[in-house]
């Protein structure tokens, strides 16, 4: 099979997957061939010099305005999370009578957790708000 024929092979590959996380994969891939990878994300995503820079400036921005969370922060984040799942477990939603819609919404909130758990609000911050 010549490159032309595998190409076509893999676009045609390309062109019919349905799966997202795949798809995520291979664009990943296509940095890492495409540029030079330098880091990586919490998630495993590459990430190349120059965006590394940009997040590196946006990072001492933050801390420069106060904008970050602590460790401890962290950890006291994650505990009260274990114990919400362990909660939600032990007394089964829908038995409970909640509405698959809030259900959702609640995994959705989990897992955009668990991605990237430095993405908190700052509580006082909030509280001022309110």
């Amino acid at each position: 099979m010549d490159i032309a024929a595998k190409k076509i092979e893999l676009m045609d590959w390309l062109l019919h997957i349905t799966d997202e996380s795949k798809l995520r994969k291979i664009i990943a891939l296509k940095s890492v061939l495409d540029k030079e990878v330098v880091a990586h994300t919490i998630s495993g995503y590459p990430v190349d010099k120059e965006e590394y820079i940009t997040m590196v400036k946006e990072a001492d921005e933050r801390i420069s305005s106060g904008k970050y969370t602590t460790i401890e922060e962290l950890k006291i984040e994650a505990n009260t999370l274990e114990k919400l799942e362990k909660i939600l477990k032990k007394y089964r939603l829908d038995k409970l009578g909640v509405p698959t819609e809030h259900k959702d919404e609640l995994d959705k909130r989990l897992e955009a957790y668990r991605e990237n758990p430095e993405d908190l609000l700052d509580w006082d911050a909030l509280k001022k708000d309110w």
